[in-house]
């Protein structure tokens, strides 16, 4: 602990900060699938319609 609450308040601020951003960083990189799934739709519906093609082919085939 420091000496004033005032130095303690100032120097635990960016310590803080610094570890929220690494826990940013690790959440960005453990999902990142969900991000690019909602930051780049795209990705998603380019894989959702493989999927219908698969429905409707195994509906064909019955």
């Amino acid at each position: 602990m420091y000496s004033s609450p005032s130095n303690w308040h100032r120097n635990w601020r960016p310590a803080v900060l610094q570890r929220l951003r690494n826990l940013a960083e690790c959440v960005e990189g453990e999902y990142a699938d969900l991000t690019r799934a909602q930051t780049a739709p795209e990705e998603s519906q380019a894989q959702k319609p493989p999927r219908r093609v698969y429905g409707t082919k195994s509906v064909s085939e019955r």
